[in-house]
């Protein structure tokens, strides 16, 4: 037997409305009732939506603030390694790339009609400059997209230059472009893992997903791979 909604009494079959309270069944407050349900889902939803734009507003910022000085080094890092194997500045970045390493694809590179181009973090594409007295100058133009003014992000370099000391900034570069992702989005027990091609000896690593250096020994001593495991012959006598 079907229940009047409002007062609880009970209604003969097919009764269309409740003689005790007035209540009357209409198709009107069954639409009502979906739209009310259908508002809440939709602002759910749209809560939803903004919560993770945000989110991939804030990745973004940190790509290209961080992310840009990094890969400004990676390419001088291509270009210094092409000049000590050529004895001559490339023409180009792309000359750089493909001559240290035409398997691996540097960060951000696209090749459209307008020609093959290497893009900083806010997806302009960076600017290389090859002087004659053997100077280089790898620029972006910063979070304005112009270039010249004062918040371009620029990396300079020299024939000659020490490779070795280039290579090691990249590697602490690294590192820092990962604790900057791990502070932003999962503090200190982040799966964050930061790669950047430097164009030599292949994309490397540095930062593990608890912030350390890969294969840094742990505080008793030993290597990760190390810990827990006993030398053959027990106990080592």
């Amino acid at each position: 037997m079907a229940m009047c909604p409002q007062c609880g009494l009970g209604l003969g079959e097919g009764a269309k409305g409740c003689a005790s309270c007035g209540w009357k069944s209409s198709s009107r407050n069954v639409i009502v009732i979906l739209l009310v349900v259908f508002g809440i889902l939709a602002l759910l939803c749209g809560g939803m939506l903004v919560w993770l734009g945000i989110q991939a507003k804030k990745g973004l910022e940190v790509f290209a603030e961080h992310g840009t000085p990094v890969g400004l080094l990676a390419q001088k890092v291509r270009v210094l390694q092409y000049a000590r194997e050529k004895g001559s500045l490339p023409k180009t970045l792309g000359e750089a790339a493909d001559a240290t390493d035409e398997d691996e694809e540097s960060a951000l590179e696209v090749n459209d009609e307008q020609g093959r181009r290497f893009l900083d973090g806010w997806f302009q594409a960076v600017r290389y400059t090859a002087r004659e007295d053997g100077t280089f100058e790898i620029r972006s133009g910063g979070p304005d997209k112009q270039m010249d003014t004062a918040d371009d992000v620029v990396a300079n370099g020299t024939v000659g230059e020490d490779i070795a000391a280039a290579r090691a900034e990249l590697r602490r570069r690294k590192k820092e472009l990962g604790k900057s992702f791990q502070e932003k989005f999962g503090g200190k027990n982040s799966n964050v893992r930061i790669t950047v091609d430097d164009g030599e000896d292949g994309p490397e690593s540095d930062t593990e997903p608890d912030g350390k250096p890969a294969g840094e020994a742990t505080e008793d001593g030993t290597k990760p791979e190390e810990n827990g495991k006993k030398p053959a012959g027990g106990d080592g006598k």
